[in-house]
């Protein structure tokens, strides 16, 4: 039912724009962005996005283990090379910071 409103609600400003009288209607034209909900429906008919999801409820503290030690690394990576070459990145920040 919710995705029947939003189709009703991303098609009613094309039909809205036909009789220019009504001005307080043509806001409508703001919401015609919810069609982009109209391609998630595909998501609910398609089996390997059902599978997928059904594989991030299931696995969800791994992922979320591998995700939280990915963002480690990467962290601990940058601050490893700012550290060992400190001069590269003056000048970098230079160049920014001397904007403001």
């Amino acid at each position: 039912m919710p995705m029947a409103i939003i189709d009703l609600v991303s098609i009613l400003p094309t039909i809205l724009s036909i009789s220019a009288g009504f001005r307080l209607l043509k806001i409508f034209r703001l919401i015609r962005s919810f069609r982009v909900f109209r391609a998630l429906k595909a998501f609910r008919y398609s089996k390997s996005i059902s599978m997928i999801i059904h594989v991030m409820k299931k696995q969800y503290v791994p992922l979320l283990s591998v995700c939280g030690l990915a963002s480690a690394y990467v962290v601990l990576s940058a601050l490893l090379v700012y550290n060992v070459e400190p001069d590269t990145f003056d000048t970098f920040l230079m160049l920014y910071i001397g904007r403001w």
